[in-house]
């Protein structure tokens, strides 16, 4: 056996009974076996903790929050989706509490419950009468072919902020959540600070189009 490899139960079980049966030294177990004395050491006394050469599964730490404070670190992020682990940590325990638990626990609690930590998607603020309006607009056109939706020209603009960037901003979402309106920033358009420009193709492809059809 080498020095670097660590025991099996066969091997430990040969320990235990060179040192059990016929009273040889951890040194002179450790050069029969060619492995440090600290391995005969380990193997011994773990026969003398368990009564047995066999690997023993280790208890699992216990947790250091209750299933109560576990269901509010969740109720608190879904109240709330944009706090973050160290506010929920400061709303569900107290600053006094012994038990010194970290941000980093509250992060583990929600991956548990697969709340994930994403960068909310900036969408337009809408009012219950935008989305109203926009339900009926899909509701309208939902059985169009693809032949009709060729004849409509989508366009887009590129904003470039002339100063500071518009940030980032997390929120605690479950997968597949990303344009669910709890989850995502609303934002509002205005002028100043940042130049808007719509691609010189966009208006190539209208005047062609606008000829065609005349």
């Amino acid at each position: 056996m080498g020095k670097n490899k660590s025991c099996d139960a066969s091997t430990r079980q040969i320990i235990v009974n060179l040192h059990m049966d016929h009273k040889w030294a951890y040194r002179r177990i450790a050069g029969h076996l060619n492995c440090s004395v600290k391995k005969v050491f380990n193997a011994i006394d773990h026969y003398k903790t368990h009564g047995t050469v066999e690997n023993v599964l280790r208890k699992a730490r216990p947790r250091k929050s209750s299933p109560r404070e576990d269901t509010l670190i969740i109720r608190v992020a879904k109240k709330d989706p944009s706090k973050g682990s160290n506010q929920i940590k400061n709303e569900v325990f107290s600053p006094d509490d012994p038990r010194n638990i970290s941000s980093r626990l509250i992060g583990r609690r929600l991956v548990e419950a697969k709340l994930f930590g994403r960068i909310s998607r900036k969408v337009p603020l809408l009012t219950k009468e935008h989305r109203k309006k926009r339900l009926l607009f899909a509701k309208k056109y939902v059985n169009w072919t693809v032949q009709e939706w060729k004849k409509v020209l989508f366009s887009d603009e590129t904003k470039i902020n002339m100063v500071n960037s518009d940030g980032k901003r997390y929120v605690t979402r479950p997968v597949n959540s990303a344009f669910n309106y709890k989850y995502t920033r609303s934002i509002v358009k205005h002028d100043g600070g940042n130049i808007k420009v719509w691609g010189l193709g966009v208006f190539f492809r209208m005047w062609s189009w606008t000829r065609s059809e005349n």
